[in-house]
């Protein structure tokens, strides 16, 4: 089974049918490799604790005669299926001792370039040097309440249209900023990045702005072009503070809860 098929059949088969953009026949092939990117996170200080470690471990699920699940293991297990040519890991150097010494098939470590505190961006320019003519299906480690039909969506948002965006992200649902630590990044995505951040502009979320407008002139940021309604916003809960944590474990016992009772 090719990387077109494989890709068209994982999102076909996991994706729910009221999530479904469009249907599987309409897609566009990926025309470069496909990878995972799991961005493991920066100093976490007001965590307080590394968030990539974070016990992914909802008291409604049972982890019999296991330890919780890493939340960095967690989300690098949910790109796995949609991503044929493998997961990378984006990590610093002082992470790696936290890592396990053999990863699990399909995983990969990526280190960011020590003496570069320019946040997400290290990661995701790290994976286009490793990788540089690959698309990276990127999910930052602090997204706790993603699901498979979250990523599925957003993938085949961007294989569905007939002249992908460089990048294709959710828009949040409050204020309407775009994630682009939730996204899909081409080759020309991160080229553009590079450039930026090449001349002291370090922020994703500005590149991917950039990119939009450009591409959607004269109308601009557009919904349809690379901009995706996420259709249950608790996909894009991002957790920076153990209150926030707590507060999105909490969701989820009470999902799981429900889910019993139904």
């Amino acid at each position: 089974m090719n990387q077109t098929t494989t890709t068209t059949a994982v999102l076909a088969t996991t994706i729910g049918h009221s999530a479904t953009p469009t249907s599987t026949s309409t897609m566009a092939a990926p025309t470069t490799p496909l990878r995972g990117l799991v961005l493991l996170g920066g100093h976490s200080t007001r965590m307080g604790t590394d968030k990539s470690l974070l016990p992914y471990a909802p008291p409604s699920i049972s982890f019999a005669a296991s330890e919780p699940t890493p939340l960095w293991f967690r989300n690098a297990s949910l790109l796995l299926p949609l991503c044929p040519d493998g997961v990378c890991l984006s990590a610093r150097q002082v992470q790696l001792p936290q890592l396990p010494h053999t990863l699990s098939d399909g995983m990969s470590v990526v280190l960011d370039e020590p003496g570069h505190d320019i946040g997400p961006a290290a990661g995701l320019l790290a994976a286009h040097a490793a990788h540089p003519d690959s698309t990276f299906l990127v999910l930052a480690v602090d997204f706790p309440l993603v699901t498979p039909s979250a990523l599925t969506y957003l993938l085949q948002a961007h294989l569905s249209s007939t002249a992908p965006a460089p990048v294709t992200a959710y828009l949040h649902p409050e204020d309407g900023h775009p994630e682009p630590l939730m996204a899909v990044w081409t080759p020309d995505g991160l080229a553009r990045l590079r450039y930026n951040v090449e001349a002291g502009k370090t922020g994703p979320c500005f590149t991917a702005r950039q990119i939009w407008k450009d591409v959607n002139a004269p109308e601009g940021m557009v919904e349809g072009r690379g901009l995706v309604r996420p259709i249950d916003k608790r996909w894009l809960v991002n957790t920076n503070t153990p209150e926030q944590w707590r507060e999105a474990m909490a969701a989820l016992q009470s999902e799981g809860e429900a889910g019993a009772r139904g």
